[in-house]
């Protein structure tokens, strides 16, 4: 080999080297660093849990989801406000059974917000769709900036990272990072979603999200009577019969969730401890909504006596009486409209160690004649001997 072959091949020799000491650099240099992925790309880490235990939540407040099987942890003075099911109008957004959301004071910020959704949404363990997990078709990106697969309160949960566009909607206004805990819970799956600017605030109340081992079963059917002019509602998990026309109206759901409230009305569960209620079933008279809910945590007939009142609603105050031989506390209000007003009507009684609520919503048109106690005595005689309580099957 000639002298231009030898220098040939140590030009090659020493280019080789070069890049491998490149690399070698390279590799001890970052190895240590985040596993952050970046806009466009994830990452899939198995942790522990997230957030750590909050040191001090003394004196808090807990909020306890009877119906779906989870509860958790927030200072005083925060707001939690029922927002109910979403409806997809696209078809992209997958319908949701429920929404809560987290206020930081009662006229203050959202800090988060908790959707509650059907088991079969999720593929897997971690097989979350982009909506609602994540919604990063709506921003910058081509994809999270980060997600990682791990265990949050027990369950395996999808954590991500994305950004949307701003307020305007559009490439020119500014971006909004979110976060999505993407929980997994077997009885219903959930999404726990908070802007980046809420994080650190909310972390010690994310801390304290705990998920029921098992949840009741919800055991409910209905009948028709013989002669086809009766439907007897009857559940078995709370004790409760309702005889209602055949020709009403009463909204089922598939699944161990009885019936669905199909409407954002006043009450939802107007219970004292803010809106825990299961529903058990709600029925249509005439076009004016009659619903029937229970609330597990209220353990003696003196807290089920109270009820909580929502801002801008207007409501005497509680009364009691007697009905085919029940104790009921009720309260009585409105809220208008335009053009109209809704009479508001609520009994609760104390049977079976749980607590019932009874609701009924009057349409009223503004300069039509209305008389408050001829519609409540249609409820009380109407309404009250149709309905029946036993003993829960265990």
């Amino acid at each position: 080999m000639n002298r231009k072959g030898f220098a040939e091949v140590a030009i090659v020799l020493i280019v080789v080297a070069v890049l491998i000491a490149g690399g070698i650099w390279y590799y001890e240099a970052h190895r240590g660093e985040a596993s952050t992925a970046s806009p466009g790309a994830t990452s899939s880490v198995a942790t522990t849990t997230v957030p750590a235990t909050p040191s001090n939540t003394s004196g808090w407040l807990t909020y306890t989801s009877s119906q779906y099987g989870f509860s958790f942890e927030y200072p005083p003075g925060m707001k939690i406000q029922d927002g109910g099911p979403y409806t997809s109008q696209s078809g992209t957004q997958p319908d949701s059974l429920d929404g809560i959301e987290v206020y930081d004071t009662t006229a203050g910020p959202k800090l988060f917000e908790i959707d509650v959704y059907s088991p079969g949404i999720v593929q897997g363990n971690y097989g979350w769709p982009e909506r609602p997990c994540g919604e990063w078709t709506f921003g910058p990106d081509s994809g999270p900036l980060s997600s990682q697969d791990i265990m949050f309160a027990g369950q395996r949960t999808l954590y991500l990272v994305s950004r949307e566009f701003g307020a305007n909607g559009t490439a020119t206004s500014s971006f909004e990072t979110n976060n999505y805990y993407c929980v997994n819970y077997s009885a219903n799956p959930i999404v726990i979603s908070f802007d980046q600017a809420q994080a650190n605030q909310i972390q010690s109340i994310l801390a304290t999200f705990q998920f029921s081992a098992s949840k009741l079963p919800m055991i409910a059917t209905t009948t028709l009577s013989a002669d086809g002019r009766i439907y007897i509602y009857s559940n078995s998990t709370y004790g409760l019969n309702f005889r209602y026309p055949a020709s009403g109206d009463i909204n089922p759901v598939g699944g161990d969730t009885g019936y669905q409230d199909n409407s954002n009305y006043f009450g939802q569960g107007n219970f004292s401890d803010n809106d825990q209620g299961i529903l058990l079933a709600q029925y249509s008279d005439d076009g004016d909504p009659f619903s029937i809910f229970v609330d597990p945590n209220a353990s003696n007939s003196s807290s089920c006596n109270q009820f909580f009142q929502p801002a801008g609603d207007e409501a005497s105050p509680a009364s009691f009486q007697n009905i085919n031989g029940n104790q009921y506390s009720e309260i009585q209000g409105f809220t208008g409209a335009m053009a109209a007003s809704i009479e508001l009507y609520q009994f609760h009684t104390f049977k079976n160690n749980f607590c019932y609520e009874f609701d009924f919503e009057v349409n009223v048109e503004d300069g039509l004649p209305f008389n408050s106690s001829t519609a409540e005595k249609s409820f009380v005689n109407d309404i009250f001997p149709n309905i029946s309580f036993f003993t829960p099957s265990s």
